[in-house]
């Protein structure tokens, strides 16, 4: 297992001994998080706007290591005075009010009296996809890419992806590893996604799925809802040329842990590079990559 450690930059944490969260293995734990704003470090008065702010920060933490606020399974809330507790539910509904995570309140002082709130969690990466439904998750068949069929430089043969009709499935997400699909399939959900590709020209995007080096799927129901397309060496470098995730599921961790598993195969040697849009450069920074200003590229003529 690899153990990684995020920290905020603040000075406390190498003289205390402490890092604003740890990261071993698919586990983020996030030390107890207090209501002030770092960047000016302020705090406000009410329990509520602090428990927000909290929650920002935790946000900002659980980015780093790749994970979103949908990945908590625990938390811990630490509150001086707990007839306060009340007035910080409408926050906590709003951010854990669908994935539900175990939790506990304790009532104890904190280190300064202007803190209402501190707030600890543990999160596992990728576990927000699952959490809508406690039904066992319905395994996608995964096999390898079917044959080519000669003059047509195409894929043949649809998705092996079932499908199901319950309530409890639809909201589960499961994840193929090089998982068969098709250009209307990737076709469809480019358009979904909003990503801009060329999605009418059938014969350009089969020669995508046909030359790509690695593909990380998320299918929903039987429906692709998310796609990992890239083409790397295994050794040294891996570009992320696709990213994208059915707008409908976007900001439920899905592209994070697109991100995540194309890392997990391409193995500690190889870096991964991508080009963004303006609108998703800040994804990108939140889950953890690194921008960079020393990049040139060619554009395609068409």
């Amino acid at each position: 297992m690899t153990r990684r450690l995020i920290t905020s930059g603040s000075t406390f944490e190498a003289e205390i001994g402490y890092s604003r969260a740890v990261v071993d293995g698919e586990w983020v734990f996030v030390s107890g998080t207090t209501g002030f704003d770092y960047r000016t470090m302020t705090i406000a008065d009410g329990i509520a706007e602090q428990t927000e702010q909290c929650l920002r920060n935790i946000d900002a933490a659980l980015g780093k290591a790749g994970a979103t606020l949908a990945d908590v399974v625990r938390v811990t809330y630490v509150v001086p005075n707990g007839e306060d507790f009340p007035a910080c539910w409408p926050v906590l509904q709003k951010h854990f009010g669908t994935i539900r995570p175990a939790a506990m309140m304790i009532s104890a002082g904190l280190a300064d009296p202007r803190m209402r709130i501190e707030i600890e969690v543990t999160a596992r990466i990728g576990s927000g996809d699952r959490a809508a439904s406690e039904a066992p998750p319905v395994q996608p068949a995964v096999g390898p890419r079917p044959a080519e069929v000669p003059g047509e430089g195409g894929i043949a043969g649809p998705s092996p992806i079932p499908t199901t009709s319950s309530p409890a499935a639809a909201d589960v997400i499961e994840y193929g590893d090089d998982t068969t699909i098709s250009a209307e399939q990737l076709a469809d959900l480019f358009r979904r996604s909003g990503i801009r590709r060329p999605v009418d020209d059938v014969s350009r995007l089969e020669a995508m799925i046909r030359h790509a080096d690695l593909m990380i799927t998320a299918w929903r129901s039987g429906q692709l809802v998310g796609v990992a397309r890239s083409l790397t060496d295994w050794r040294y470098c891996c570009y992320l040329s696709d990213l994208a995730v059915d707008r409908e599921l976007q900001r439920r961790g899905i592209g994070a842990e697109l991100v995540r598993r194309t890392k997990a195969a391409v193995g500690e040697e190889s870096m991964i590079l991508l080009l963004s849009s303006s609108e998703a450069m800040g994804f990108y920074t939140k889950i953890g990559l690194e921008a960079v200003a020393n990049g040139w590229m060619i554009k395609r003529s068409r």
